[in-house]
């Protein structure tokens, strides 16, 4: 019977997990991701056995406004994809040529996208309003927020457990990893989320700060010399989001060395 592949394209890795029509676990693992057709090829070679895949699921980090739902992924979605690239672009520019890929090897199955976003889609206005020009919010520059299906997913687990509903929870869920967020849900809705139109935005992350003063950001600028420039500018992006955080509070990269 044909098997569900799920796969989470990452920035250094590709990890994934079978399922069968039941959704009974069959296979997982973690390959890296800096091969994409050597690693697929093993992949596939991990889970041949197991029969054909059917589904193929996606998971992107940042849908926009306009992917706020599983979508089956044909060419034009690909191409909007690519377009909110700037938006995540560590996260999404992977993630697209993880779908691209599988599409390759496995172009019989139906490929379905899910968006990381997509559990904030209806946050409230006041949360997700950004106090800037209208013309800079009306390109799209506002509070999405992250990690919707980890938020989701704990908030359903929770209510399971408490044994209601989750429309009738209230509760703040957190989630930590790579990047970090929380939550505030109410009658099973987000109204408020740590990270706004990128998800190192809000928490001090590993290698990342987190939120900081805007004017803190114009300072860095100043800090190196030389006139503003396209370079300075990628060196501030590179110390904001690869050199900073508890890396550069404590000196070690690693959350299990910490």
């Amino acid at each position: 019977m044909p098997n569900i592949l799920i796969l989470n394209v990452g920035t250094t890795s590709i990890a994934y997990k079978l399922f069968d029509q039941q959704y009974v676990e069959l296979s997982s693992g973690s390959l890296p991701s800096g091969d994409f057709n050597a690693s697929f090829k093993q992949l596939l070679r991990q889970v041949i056995n197991y029969g054909d895949i059917a589904i193929v699921g996606h998971r992107i980090v940042h849908g926009g406004n306009e992917y706020y739902r599983p979508f089956v992924v044909n060419q034009y979605n690909i191409q909007k994809f690519k377009e909110l690239a700037d938006f995540a672009s560590l996260y999404n520019v992977p993630a697209i040529e993880g779908v691209e890929k599988a599409m390759e090897f496995l172009p019989e199955a139906t490929h379905v996208s899910v968006f990381d976003t997509a559990f904030f889609y209806e946050l409230p206005e006041t949360a997700k309003t950004y106090p800037l020009p209208r013309q800079i919010q009306e390109a799209g520059l506002r509070r999405y927020g992250f990690h919707g299906l980890s938020h989701e997913h704990a908030m359903n687990e929770a209510a399971s457990v408490l044994k209601i509903r989750p429309n009738g929870i209230n509760l703040i869920s957190i989630h930590l990893g790579d990047t970090d967020s929380v939550a505030a849900i109410k009658s099973g809705k987000p109204i408020e989320i740590s990270n706004g139109c990128d998800p190192r935005d809000g928490l001090v992350t590993m290698s990342s700060s987190g939120s900081l003063d805007a004017n803190f950001i114009l300072q860095l600028l100043h800090i190196f010399q030389g006139e503003i420039s396209q370079g300075k500018i990628t060196k501030v992006f590179d110390i904001l989001n690869n050199g900073s955080g508890i890396k550069a509070l404590c000196g070690i990269d690693n959350f299990q060395e910490l």
